[in-house]
């Protein structure tokens, strides 16, 4: 597994469902040849992509309901239309208006800079590893959520990644809504806690601006840390 943040790409082996191994790669140096290098020592492993960047952009829209190839026609339309210069791009049908014409709720999200995605995806293609898909995070995270079994009306995950990053996802009846990756500060005054509750804050009104929450509704906020 490949996991790609805006610092690092790294590398995880693992064996009937255990990390066995595990390597990182700066995204911050101009070449690629380490992880190249180490690549070909690993061919004979096919590759899952999964990807954790800042730049991922999330689009709520409503189509006509439509079925089977009309319908993926105007979701590859739509999606050439609002990620034009990038290949990286994706469309989830999550279910029908409940009033009206019973519109089709979509979410489109897409990684808007493919250059933070090509020069790694060069390696693995001139190596000619298999490549088994490409993947969002928080897409995938709400995998972890069902596992978990710590799915509420209106979920909020927070999660750390590398880089002292912070992501926030939010998940309306099971389904992903909004995402969000921001920076903690790893100097000053104010501790890690507090920085993480500040930041669930900030994205609570947002959600709320949104009027993705009435005034009954509660947001569930399920913290995903390190045991230390």
């Amino acid at each position: 597994f490949l996991y790609l943040t805006n610092l690092f790409l790294t590398s995880y082996i693992v064996d009937r469902g255990r990390v066995v191994t595990k390597e990182q790669f700066s995204t911050l140096d101009s070449s690629t040849r380490d992880f190249e290098r180490y690549l070909v020592k690993h061919r004979k492993y096919s590759v899952h992509l999964v990807l954790d960047l800042t730049e991922e952009d999330y689009r709520a829209e409503t189509i006509p309901h439509l079925r089977g190839a009309d319908q993926d026609a105007v979701l590859a339309r739509r999606l050439g239309q609002i990620y034009r210069n990038s290949p990286f791009r994706h469309a989830i049908v999550q279910g029908r208006e409940a009033e009206g014409r019973r519109d089709d709720k979509v979410l489109y999200h897409g990684i808007p800079n493919a250059d933070l995605i090509k020069p790694w995806l060069a390696v693995i293609e001139r190596i000619e590893v298999p490549l088994e898909g490409i993947y969002s995070a928080p897409v995938l995270s709400g995998q972890l959520l069902q596992s978990l079994d710590v799915f509420f009306p209106h979920t909020l995950l927070v999660s750390l990644s590398s880089g002292y990053g912070l992501r926030q996802t939010y998940f309306q009846n099971k389904h992903i809504k909004f995402s969000r990756l921001t920076q903690l500060q790893t100097t000053g005054e104010v501790d890690f806690g507090a920085q993480v509750a500040e930041e669930c804050s900030r994205t609570w009104q947002y959600l709320d601006s949104l009027r993705f929450l009435s005034g009954d509704d509660q947001l569930e906020v399920c913290v995903l840390v390190p045991a230390q």
